[in-house]
């Protein structure tokens, strides 16, 4: 018996399911091909998000700040610094007391003190105080994330630090031989967290 020839209409559901899994395909492929990047549409993060070369703060902490919140923390943080230069500026304009002179031989700190990643210190001292100011970068932008007051005794920093994203804590640094590295930790204020702190004097003030 001769073969009975199909409807047109009957291979219409197998066409469609033959042409969707087809896009489905092309589809998947396709998303991959944009998450690699061969589009130039992988999107880069938002600022909120990106990753701060800093030295002491919380980069977690200061990568949720958003713009508005930063300005106001960096706003509050330069008034706790001003009054901490206003402490040492004091100081340096007062006469030397008879109680200062077993601190004459103290470490001379006084410049800029960098991290592996960029990050720096300003410090200004003025016999055994000192203030500190810390910047790091965030897309290329300095800002100001740290800045703390201290005391130097003999070869040895304590300086109490307040950070951009409200956290503090206290920093205990021995200067080296060759006076140019700075090495020590900081504990934070609230977890007793131990942080490595490893900084190099700028090479413009050896």
């Amino acid at each position: 018996m001769p073969e009975e020839h199909k409807s047109f209409w009957s291979t219409i559901p197998g066409i469609i399911t033959a042409i969707a899994t087809l896009i489905t395909a092309i589809g998947g492929f396709l998303v991959v091909l944009n998450q690699i990047g061969v589009f130039g549409t992988k999107t880069d993060p938002k600022p909120d998000q990106a990753k701060v070369a800093t030295g002491t703060a919380d980069q977690g902490e200061v990568e949720r700040l958003s713009a508005d919140e930063m300005k106001i923390k960096q706003m509050q943080l330069e008034a706790r610094l001003r009054e901490m230069e206003q402490r040492v500026a004091e100081q340096r304009q007062a006469p030397p007391s008879p109680s200062s002179q077993p601190f004459q031989n103290v470490a001379q700190l006084h410049g800029t003190w960098y991290f592996d990643n960029g990050a720096y210190w300003a410090i200004n001292q003025s016999g055994v105080s000192l203030s500190v100011q810390e910047y790091s970068f965030l897309f290329g932008t300095q800002i100001l994330t740290a800045g703390g007051e201290g005391t130097v005794i003999g070869q040895k920093a304590f300086i109490d630090f307040s950070t951009l994203s409200g956290g503090t804590g206290r920093a205990e640094l021995t200067l080296s031989g060759d006076r140019n590295r700075l090495t020590g930790t900081l504990k934070d204020s609230y977890g007793n967290a131990l942080m490595a702190l490893h900084l190099t004097r700028s090479s413009d003030e050896e």
